[in-house]
């Protein structure tokens, strides 16, 4: 789209009313096109939006259609072929398989605080350990998960009961590891952070199990 000679111009007294500088008069054409491009996009993006969601009061269910590129809300992923939309946005087929097949639960939606489930990405960030060492209890069993064939897991509170016993050790075990790196000086700024912030991680463990406990002896 070409703007006219009067939009420049109003772009440029706006862009001046601002304070905003230029190089020259083609740098800021460029940028007023640029800005024209964006206005666009974001235009056409909330049109195709909002048709989505009026084809779901026909199909409440939701509904696929080729995805173009589209990410998966879910898991993240560039999906290209069949992408779907239903009332919890887009999905690829295999994290939607996975809802409907029940295997993830649907309030994994609306547990934005995750109360009751957390990813495996998620739990390692919380608790300061390295990604693969939460994969690394998954596949030794020691906490339970569910995948997704689209490669997303989830970890459910439910299903993993002693969960907090396996974190307290697998840090007990980390911050082991991290002092001996400290003593012999390999410790990088990130490790010795995360080292820092073990003991409050290993406390909010400890308080949680202690509420736990309570609350399972306590009378009905």
């Amino acid at each position: 789209m070409k703007l006219s000679e009067e939009s420049y111009a109003e772009f440029k007294r706006i862009s001046d009313e601002q304070g905003i500088k230029y190089k020259d008069d083609v740098d800021m054409r460029n940028q007023a096109n640029s800005l024209v491009r964006l206005v666009k996009t974001l235009q056409e993006g909330h049109f195709e939006r909002e048709g989505w969601k009026q084809r779901l009061k026909d199909d409440p269910k939701g509904f696929s259609f080729e995805s173009k590129g589209r990410n998966c809300s879910f898991c993240k992923q560039t999906v290209w072929g069949d992408i779907w939309y239903d009332k919890n946005g887009l999905k690829c087929l295999g994290c939607q398989e996975a809802f409907d097949t029940k295997l993830f639960p649907q309030y994994v939606f609306t547990d934005k605080k995750n109360e009751k489930h957390i990813t495996p990405d998620s739990l390692a960030d919380l608790c300061k350990l390295p990604t693969q060492t939460i994969h690394g209890l998954i596949r030794r069993g020691k906490i339970k998960a569910r995948s997704a064939k689209s490669g997303k897991s989830i970890i459910l509170k439910r299903e993993n009961p002693n969960v907090g016993e396996v974190l307290h050790e697998a840090i007990k075990k980390r911050r082991l590891t991290l002092e001996k790196k400290n003593r012999d000086k390999k410790l990088t700024d990130e490790e010795l952070k995360n080292l820092t912030g073990y003991f409050d991680t290993l406390i909010q463990i400890d308080q949680e199990q202690k509420r736990k406990k309570k609350n399972e002896t306590s009378p009905s």
